[in-house]
């Protein structure tokens, strides 16, 4: 596994006040190719401007890395920045494959579609890293969860990790808690002192800190599984509001209840009608509800896992169950 964390230049920083070009991003991945052991299956994960995408994946395809997918980080209390502007709140990661997706290998905690969404939380951990002056080092520091869950997931048996731009080193201890040899690099003679005061403070006190980031790995991962299997059970605009207020009473308003059952009363509410999941036509009795999505469709529409012979809808569930993959074939004409 190699992670870089590519220069924005965004910030006033030596480390972060020029972007990487293409022609320094094709310098580095041919010195990687030739130090790079592994002649398949290798995972580059890469932190970089959206507007340099294009020219990185056609780079990284030079280099075989033929394939990739964007991960969407949420670091939901990512709030500090001034007034009548839109919140950064969501970065982008872009995981590449070297050959294929199928050659490198993937580890997901659950088959269940719902738990593979590409939407991860990132809870904020620590405090930023401050100096003797009490100045943060890195504004831009990493914050915890991210690379370790996606480390558990794409991981080799090698159990060995690269990081290009350690920086502070947030992604570096998540390698570390996921269990896996790190080797860091940092050209940065500012960050690189403090680094390794850091990391000689943390690890002689690896089990607090272990214990510490159990606990934020534990809540991104709740977060991440109750809004992902929250948002495949939700029918309206009104069950999202009380699902959301309960959950997180302290961000949420409390759902248009009072409100909701004035309009009912006064006002004729428009009848909903009801489709197929799986063939998209008027959904009339008899229905299948899905046992993976919930959904409902026709029953001549719907199949049955052949391994514990529920209904399933004929289109995504079928499709993504590898149980139910044999059983595409026989989808009816009008899905």
């Amino acid at each position: 596994m190699i992670v870089l964390d590519m220069p924005f230049g965004v910030t006033k920083h030596a480390w972060d006040k020029k972007a990487m070009e293409a022609d320094e991003l094709e310098s580095l991945l041919v010195t990687v190719n030739n130090i790079n052991t592994n002649s398949s299956g290798t995972v580059f994960i890469v932190y970089m401007p959206d507007e340099f995408v294009g020219e990185a994946a056609k780079l990284f395809a030079k280099r075989n890395y033929t394939s990739y997918d964007k991960i969407f980080v949420y670091k939901y209390k990512q709030d500090s920045r001034g007034v009548n502007t839109w919140i950064h709140a969501v970065e982008t990661v872009y995981v590449f494959f070297q050959d294929s997706r199928a050659h490198c290998p993937h580890s997901f905690p659950s088959p269940d579609p719902r738990r593979r969404h590409n939407l991860l939380f990132s809870p904020p951990t620590f405090p930023k890293y401050k100096d003797a002056e009490g100045q943060i080092v890195n504004e831009t520091e990493r914050p915890f969860t991210t690379m370790a869950y996606l480390a558990h997931i794409h991981r080799k048996p090698d159990g060995r990790a690269l990081v290009l731009g350690a920086g502070m080193g947030g992604d570096v201890l998540d390698l570390i808690y996921a269990g896996l040899d790190v080797y860091a690099v940092d050209y940065c003679e500012v960050q690189f002192p403090h680094l390794q005061q850091r990391f000689n403070a943390i690890l002689s006190k690896w089990s607090e800190y272990k214990r510490q980031c159990d606990e934020f790995y534990t809540t991104a991962l709740s977060m991440a599984e109750r809004c992902q299997i929250g948002f495949g059970e939700l029918t309206n605009h009104h069950l999202f509001l009380q699902w959301l207020h309960e959950r997180y009473p302290e961000h949420a308003p409390p759902p248009p209840e009072a409100k909701a059952a004035k309009e009912s009363v006064s006002e004729p509410q428009e009848e909903v009608v009801q489709l197929c999941a799986s063939c998209g036509s008027t959904l009339d009795e008899p229905i299948a509800t899905c046992g993976r999505c919930g959904s409902n469709s026709h029953v001549q529409c719907s199949l049955r896992c052949p391994a514990n012979r529920h209904p399933v809808c004929a289109v995504e569930c079928a499709e993504d169950c590898k149980q139910c993959a044999a059983a595409v074939d026989s989808v009816p004409s009008t899905a």
